[in-house]
């Protein structure tokens, strides 16, 4: 969830409070003094990414910018079972049609 960007916090915290949201919402709320719901922190994250992109294109930044080096889909990851990266582009533009609409 990019509202751990939005916020400053690490992302290790995702897998404390991944799976729990609403204790996310709930410590937000009791350090800023808020009353926000999850959705409204969705929103926030939802929001951001949309003008980061927004920001990027204006840029001139396109989605060829949003791939990893070659090497990624090319050079097995011994401390990740030699694995490679082999999202196509088109599923990563996916990423952020779906994630924007």
């Amino acid at each position: 969830m990019p509202i751990y960007d939005d916020l400053g916090l690490c992302l290790f915290s995702m897998g404390v409070l991944g799976a729990h949201p609403e204790i996310l919402c709930q410590l937000v709320n009791s350090q800023l003094g808020t009353d926000y719901v999850l959705e409204q922190l969705q929103a926030i994250a939802r929001n951001t990414i949309e003008w980061e992109r927004a920001f990027n294109q204006a840029a001139g930044f396109t989605n060829v910018n949003d791939r990893l080096p070659e090497h990624f889909t090319e050079i097995p990851n011994p401390a990740a079972e030699n694995a490679v990266f082999d999202v196509t582009g088109e599923e990563l533009d996916n990423v952020h049609r779906n994630y924007t609409t």
